[in-house]
């Protein structure tokens, strides 16, 4: 066998191994009847078309840059897809709030697979516990803002982050996986929708891996809801 295709072959088992995990997590909890859909006639499934590319800044230098469009972009970029389950508002589960804008909040979990290439070439892998913001009109497009925390993976060594200050070569697999994003729905067409997110990696200020690792990549989403 060519070596090109003993690699490939490779890379897919890795993934393939990886994902494992995550996924019968997901599909484990979307079988409990205790988080069944609000609305048995949906699946309340949405599944995205990812593509991202890497900056040279930290979260908290990102907002002012956003701003004022001045953004380090650097040479490495992932694809991939993201699955994501709705399991109702906060107010379903917990009555007492039913009424308050806080009881309108969605909870879901999502599952992201990607692709990294240019400056890293490996696989990644995360699950992130999801919160959905109560949906707003401009004009004729439907806005919500969404934020997860998990965890991410990644299945070979994450060549293009940031390692710790008194270490910089050493790299970490597994780190805190935040999704800050804004997802975008025409009125005449509310299954499909465009997605703009922050893809954030981190040590979480030391308590899964060192302070300073990571990396930070701005991406672009293709979406439809099932």
């Amino acid at each position: 066998m060519a070596s090109g295709a003993f690699q490939s072959h490779s890379e897919y088992k890795r993934l393939k191994k990886g994902l494992s995990v995550p996924v019968a997590l997901l599909g484990l909890i979307a079988g409990n009847s205790s988080f069944a859909s609000e609305n048995p006639l949906e699946t309340n499934i949405k599944m995205i078309f990812l593509a991202g590319q890497g900056v040279d800044h930290n979260l908290k230098e990102l907002p002012i840059k956003l701003i004022t469009a001045d953004i380090d972009w650097d040479n490495s970029y992932f694809s991939g897809f993201s699955l994501e389950k709705d399991y109702g508002s906060f107010a379903s589960r917990f009555k007492a709030i039913e009424g308050h804008r806080v009881g309108a909040v969605q909870q879901g979990l999502e599952v992201v697979a990607l692709k990294h290439h240019g400056l890293q070439d490996n696989y990644e892998i995360g699950l992130a516990y999801k919160l959905t913001s109560p949906s707003w009109n401009i004009t004729n497009l439907k806005t919500e803002l969404g934020l997860g925390i998990g965890l991410s993976h990644a299945l070979s060594e994450p060549s293009y982050e940031d390692g710790p200050m008194d270490n910089p070569n050493e790299r970490y697999r597994t780190q805190l996986l935040l999704i800050l994003d804004s997802r975008w729905y025409l009125s005449a067409y509310p299954r499909y929708s465009i997605l703009f997110r922050l893809h954030h990696r981190s040590g979480a200020y030391g308590l899964i891996a060192p302070r300073n690792v990571g990396s930070n990549f701005l991406t672009f989403g293709l979406g439809y809801d099932f």
